[in-house]
């Protein structure tokens, strides 16, 4: 999803403390359990509301194959965040990013 105004927190499913907040302009996922499909998580919606887009799979190839530099930038950020996620760094801007892994 692409927030384009508003803001939401996401909350872990099984507390109900927010591990995060997007404002307009961040992207964000869901995540669902792989056998299940069961959420993982909850939006909640900020106090003046919140509007987003959906951006589906093929929303996003068609927006890639239209800008190879977005694609590019992606897929550079991705890289980033992977190595993050192999160093066990949780500091790093990979924990401070919107995108969804």
């Amino acid at each position: 999803y692409v927030l384009c105004d508003g803001c939401v927190e996401i909350e872990d499913a099984s507390q109900t403390k927010a591990m995060a907040t997007f404002a307009a302009g961040s992207v964000l996922g869901l995540v669902t359990h792989f056998f299940t499909g069961k959420s993982l998580s909850t939006v909640r919606v900020g106090a003046k509301g919140a509007k987003a887009w959906k951006m589906t799979r093929n929303t996003m190839t068609l927006l890639c194959e239209q800008h190879p530099i977005l694609q590019d930038a992606l897929h550079e950020r991705a890289q980033e965040l992977m190595q993050c996620a192999g160093n066990g760094d949780s500091t790093s801007a990979g924990a401070q990013s919107s995108l969804p892994i």
